[in-house]
């Protein structure tokens, strides 16, 4: 169903669930040239305009994907996690050798589809080869299109040849209002510590969002405080690691507040591990961190601190990542993880770190992430059973995996699941 410039949209289902407040039964969303104009009770909204019944359906804002890597999605189980972190990784960078640009477009193509028939109507993309901008325009979907960098050589000479490949394709790919270009300096592990501080100060000159991968594994923590493990084997293999390189002996995300990227505007994706002082750090830098419960699970990491992130009012944000460490690219799926491994964390509150807690890491939360007049329309349906209280309503959401009826980003429909 296409937007119609000027005409007032008004869909009604069982329960409306705007991300602010109680669930509000027989709920209506009114939409007007890709705004909400109005939600609340059907009474209330319905008054004119072109109606649309969901039926046993609840409205509810859309879903963010903070932290996907949607050049990977042709490799669904096809990527074992046996032996180890580095032998995972391995097998990725050796399998895409092996892609064209064309083979990766077309994986970026199946995973914006996937993402979009679950009810992501958010995603940060993570593009090595800088493939996902194109796609992400050309879908309708909202979207951060992150310059991903990694593989370059941890030398001063590589640190310049990936400022230069950065530079041009932010000439190529200018910002529209629905896509964004992000930066993405992979790890500390990865690149020179200059690089990460210099991509940091481009972001937060340019207002752009900036993902990095934190304390994803132990043998990164090794790495960074003794130089040694799998990791430095792993670069050695690579023929990446320059004689410049020293360990900085410091916690992945002490040094990532060293180099000034601690910050409102920077994903810290993972972070699986917690050292002394990590907490601190990152609730005095505002950074958000983007939790993947199913590539967490992929990995058989320990307990994730996710809880402990919330407690204390760290932002927060959920991720798919790639569907080489994933079975799905579906925010229920990431939901019903999350559920199983904190039951404490109150079912609401799941939902609104998987909408307006993406919004806000991605610094639209002014435009998206609740069903507010006057925000950007931007919501899913999902089917619900007959005769759901509201007492049960959130609780089956976030347990569930429902069917999802409609997914729309700016008043335009994207998926009709009907």
């Amino acid at each position: 169903m296409a937007r119609v410039a000027g005409v007032r949209t008004v869909y009604r289902a069982r329960w409306l669930l705007t991300g602010e407040g109680e669930p509000v039964p027989d709920g209506a969303i009114a939409i007007r040239d890709g705004r909400i104009e109005a939600a609340g009770s059907a009474r209330d909204v319905a008054r004119d305009g072109r109606a649309v019944d969901l039926g046993d359906a609840a409205i509810l804002p859309g879903f963010v994907n903070a932290h996907a890597h949607l050049e990977l999605s042709g490799m669904r189980g096809q990527i074992p996690a046996d032996g180890g972190f580095c032998a995972w990784v391995r097998r990725i960078v050796d399998r895409k050798r092996t892609m064209t640009d064309a083979d990766l477009t077309l994986a970026v193509e199946t995973g914006i589809s996937e993402i979009v028939r679950n009810g992501f109507t958010t995603v940060a993309d993570h593009a090595t080869r800088g493939l996902s901008y194109g796609p992400l325009c050309e879908s309708g979907v909202r979207g951060t299109s992150l310059i991903e960098f990694t593989g370059f050589a941890l030398t001063p000479a590589g640190t310049e040849e990936c400022l230069r490949m950065v530079e041009s394709r932010l000439a190529a790919c200018p910002d529209t209002d629905r896509v964004r270009m992000g930066l993405a300096p992979h790890s500390p592990y990865a690149l020179l510590p200059d690089l990460i501080r210099r991509a940091g100060e481009r972001a937060r000159a340019e207002r752009r969002t900036l993902s990095i991968h934190l304390s994803e594994v132990l043998e990164e923590i090794a790495f960074l405080r003794t130089g040694t493990g799998p990791i430095r084997e792993f670069l050695e293999y690579r023929g990446v690691l320059g004689p410049e390189w020293t360990p900085p002996r410091q916690s992945p995300t002490a040094l990532a507040e060293s180099l000034g990227v601690l910050r409102p505007g920077t994903l810290a994706v993972h972070m699986n591990y917690l050292e002394t002082g990590d907490l601190d750090r990152l609730h005095a830098g505002g950074a958000a961190v983007v939790y993947c419960p199913n590539s967490h699970a992929f990995f058989g990491h320990p307990p994730h601190p996710f809880g402990r992130y919330l407690d204390l009012g760290i932002r927060a944000a959920l991720g798919t990542d790639s569907l080489a460490s994933n079975a799905s690219l579906s925010p229920w799926e990431e939901l019903r993880t999350a559920r199983a491994r904190f039951p404490a964390i109150p079912a609401p509150t799941l939902l609104r770190v998987a909408s307006l807690g993406g919004g806000r890491a991605l610094g639209l939360d002014a435009r998206i992430g609740t069903l507010s007049p006057g925000k950007e329309a931007d919501f899913i349906a999902a089917r619900v059973p007959e005769g759901i209280g509201a007492g049960a309503l959130e609780e089956h959401l976030v347990s569930s995996a429902p069917a999802v009826l409609l997914t729309v980003v700016a008043g335009r429909v994207l998926h009709d699941g009907r």
